[in-house]
């Protein structure tokens, strides 16, 4: 649902971003931004539904500490380390949102996999399904 749905606002960037500003500067920049973010968009869905599952099985410090890492401290990192050596290029700043999401997802994943397999496996020792 959300890959469509960011996939719509990404093809309809130019309309959606001629509805804040007729300035064919300030639509261009937004439809660069519109479409970095939400085509990339469902990855942040990914890595808040597994960072929930976690949470919901007893695991709440992980995820926390991986969405502050990746959501706050890696873009700060981003904007003032990484952005500075290419400041002229906007779509340099605006990569830092998939690429967290996409780190933030890596990193649960090695949490996630282990604790999911851990539980099919269940006490007897028997893999079992979940659903």
């Amino acid at each position: 649902f959300g890959a469509s749905l960011g996939a719509l606002s990404a093809i309809f960037s130019g309309q959606l971003s001629s509805m804040i500003s007729q300035n064919p500067e300030v639509i261009a920049f937004s439809r660069q931004k519109m479409i970095i973010i939400s085509s990339t968009y469902f990855l942040y869905g990914i890595s808040e539904t597994m960072g929930g599952v976690l949470k919901g099985l007893g695991k709440p410090i992980f995820p926390t500490v991986v969405t502050f890492a990746f959501m706050f401290l890696f873009r700060f990192f981003w904007i003032y380390v990484i952005f500075p050596m290419k400041p002229d290029s906007l779509t340099f700043l605006y990569v830092v949102w998939p690429i967290g999401w996409s780190m933030a997802i890596i990193t649960l994943l090695t949490v996630y996999i282990p604790l999911i397999r851990k539980l099919q496996i269940g006490q007897n020792g028997i893999k079992q399904n979940l659903v």
